[in-house]
Formats: C-alpha cells, sequence, structure tokens
C-alpha cells in the first residue's frame, strides 16, 4: 500500500499479537504462553508462536505472550493504550503517584525490570476489570531495548505521555497511535 505524507492508515494487527489473543482463549494453549516468560520453559510456546518472530524478535514476542497468557482477563481493546491502562489502575492521587514513581524507574529498566512492573500493573487491570490495546503493548515491549537509541526514547515517553493523558482517552489513543516509526 502505498503511503501519501500526513495520510493514515489502518494498522494491521501484526501475527504474533493476533495469534496470542486467539490462543488465550484455550486453556491449555495458555498454559503454554504462560511458560513462554521463563527461559527453562519458554520451549512449550515455540510451536505456537516460532512461526511469529526472527532472531532479533523472539525474546520480546515471548515475553509479550506470557504476559497476555498470564492476564487472560485482561480484555483487548484498541481504543485504550498501555499508559492509560496503567492511569486506570489508580483509584487515588496517591496511587497515581505511586505509579509514576514505578514508571519512572522502569524507563531506565531492561526488559525484564519492565515487565516486573508490568506484571504488577496487569494485576491490578485484572482487578480492576481494565482493558488494553494488545498492539500497543506490543510494540512497546517489542521497542524497548531497541538498538535504535531514539526509538527505544520514544516508546519509553509515549508510556509516559499516554499515562498523563488518561484522563482524555481519545488524546491518548491518538497519540499511541501518531508514532509511525515505533510501528512497521
Amino acid at each position: 500500500m502505498t503511503q501519501t505524507p500526513g495520510s493514515s492508515r489502518k494498522r494491521d494487527t501484526p501475527e504474533a499479537v493476533a495469534t496470542v489473543l486467539r490462543l488465550r482463549t484455550d486453556t491449555g494453549s495458555r498454559a503454554r504462553l504462560r511458560r513462554a516468560g521463563s527461559p527453562a520453559t519458554e520451549r512449550f510456546a515455540y510451536p505456537l508462536l516460532a512461526g511469529t518472530w526472527t532472531d532479533a524478535t523472539r525474546q520480546p514476542i515471548l515475553s509479550f505472550a506470557a504476559l497476555a497468557g498470564t492476564f487472560a482477563r485482561v480484555e483487548h481493546d484498541e481504543t485504550v493504550p498501555l499508559g492509560a491502562m496503567i492511569r486506570k489502575t489508580c483509584s487515588t492521587p496517591e496511587d497515581v503517584t505511586r505509579m509514576e514513581r514505578r514508571l519512572t524507574v522502569a524507563q531506565n529498566q531492561t526488559l525484564s525490570g519492565f515487565l516486573t512492573t508490568l506484571r504488577y500493573v496487569f494485576g491490578k487491570a485484572t482487578d480492576a476489570g481494565c482493558a488494553v490495546n494488545y498492539v500497543d503493548l506490543y510494540w512497546t515491549v517489542l521497542n524497548w531495548e531497541h538498538p535504535d537509541l531514539d526509538r527505544r526514547n520514544r516508546v519509553r515517553r509515549r508510556l509516559f505521555e499516554t499515562f498523563f493523558r488518561a484522563d482524555n482517552a481519545a488524546a491518548a489513543a491518538a497519540a499511541a497511535a501518531a508514532d509511525p516509526t515505533l510501528m512497521p
């Protein structure tokens, strides 16, 4: 598809996201997805996911699949960027301050450390009945440790921007979708 400058295009759901969202509805497949989060057991997820990765994307895709499989009750909603979902888990101003501190620390962490923060957040999201855009989550995880420093910084900054714009859900969704360089 030819893209003209300034035009918008519908972003297709990446194959890995579509596969994970489909598989997490089945109990056996969901168990295999959860095992993708540990190097000792990730091989159980290979038959389900190996066709969706390259050498460079294998670990982020396995991490994404483990998170989505573990927290299957957090529904997919393409209008709720990751930062906005994180904000929705905060019920008091003190919660917002604590979460802001967690996200600030996460900005300087590896993908593994960031995923620890996300597991905490997704636990709260499950309890609060929140939904998230799994495509946004996928691109965030995929680019968290990208070799291009500018790209890595943009994806981390976008997480903060959507967190602070969460009061205006439409603006947060537009901001998350506005940076085409973070999505192929």
